[in-house]
Order: structure tokens, then sequence, then C-alpha cells
């Protein structure tokens, strides 16, 4: 979705070594890149805001990728195999059917398991 290049110029900073340490004793592991180049970082300290604001402003302009909120699941019909199709049926009586689903809500194992935050790609 290319959200990358619209964060990259904002408040994002590059993680180039990370220290991590055992809490009960003087044990520890450093990671950095071999070839201390900063041009490859580890990773990136990204504010959620910025990566939310991004993300959603490549979903509204995308046309297949239907996101849903402000509704519930009511069931959820997962494939049976690679060549099948998931199908969700939410508690507005909207269905959608996709080759994938991907869920968004993670503040409970139960919401992850049901699929109670729903993005779908590749709508049908």
């Amino acid at each position: 979705m290319d959200c990358w290049s619209d964060m990259k110029n904002n408040r994002v900073q590059p993680v180039l070594r990370m220290i991590v340490w055992e809490d009960c004793s003087n044990a520890h592991v450093t990671f950095e890149n071999p070839t201390s180049d900063s041009e490859k970082p580890l990773a990136y300290i990204i504010e959620n805001d910025l990566m939310l604001s991004s993300f959603f402003k490549r979903i509204s302009s995308s046309s297949n990728v239907t996101f849903k909120s402000e509704t519930t699941v009511k069931s959820v019909k997962l494939a049976d195999s690679l060549s099948d199709l998931v199908t969700v049926h939410f508690g507005d009586s909207s269905t959608v059917t996709a080759k994938l689903l991907v869920t968004v809500e993670f503040d409970q194992l139960w919401a992850f398991e049901h699929c109670s935050g729903i993005m779908i790609k590749n709508p049908l």
C-alpha cells in the first residue's frame, strides 16, 4: 500500500543499535547492523497516530479494499482450502467475500480469533 512514503519524512526515528538485557543478571544481547550502515537501520520507531493516518489515507484511496468499522461480526465462514474464499456476515446485515481476511483489533484474544475488526483486501 506504500504507506512508508507518507511516513518516512515525518516523526520517524531509525533504530541503529539495540541492547536488550535480562533484569535478574548482567546478561545482554546487542543487535546492530554488521556494516554500521545508517541507511539500513534495524527498525524504526514510528508514532502510532502517524502509522494509522497514513494507513487510512491509503485505504480511502484504494479501490480494492473494503474497511468495516462501527459494526459487529455475526459469523465468519473460513476457507476450507487455499482456493476457497472467506465469507464474513456483519451485524449491519452486510456480507463480504474475499480471498484475504485481516483483523485489526487486537485488544483481546477473542477479537483476534473471531475477527471483530475487519479489513478485507481484494473483495469480489
